[in-house]
């Protein structure tokens, strides 16, 4: 699932997103915060099991360095741009993902596994969808 929601979060930071669908704002950088803790949670997840020691280091190095290749592709897609204060957001979600996950894990590990396939299943439809349809 992390890799499905990774070629969704590089699908959205491409794809030109209609006004209608882009959310104003800080909502921007909410959407931008959730989506990167997303992606976080997922590859903490998937890197937990082989190596749990370093996989909260992965998680939330690779998350930010998608974020920073999707703000740089977007500085060359028509009414796209580079942001600083997107990449911030990414490093905030990416950072609470990788304090909260292993917490959430502790108590119920099936329970939060399965939120996060599910968040992870439900957030690229939905972005496809979204995309897609304006």
């Amino acid at each position: 699932m992390a890799i499905v929601w990774a070629v969704a979060y590089v699908y959205l930071g491409v794809a030109a997103i209609p006004a209608t669908v882009s959310p104003p704002g800080r909502w921007d950088l909410a959407a931008h915060a959730v989506a990167t803790a997303l992606l976080a949670a997922l590859l903490l997840e998937w890197r937990r099991r082989p190596a749990p020691r370093s996989a909260g280091t992965f998680a939330f190095v690779a998350a930010c360095l998608l974020g920073l290749a999707v703000e740089i592709v977007q500085a060359m897609v028509p009414h796209r741009g580079f942001e600083l204060a997107d990449l911030a957001a990414d490093a905030v979600g990416a950072a609470v993902a990788v304090l909260v996950v292993p917490r959430l894990a502790a108590v119920a590990p099936r329970v939060t596994t399965a939120m996060l396939v599910v968040a992870g299943g439900a957030a690229s439809v939905a972005a496809l969808v979204l995309t897609t349809a304006g």
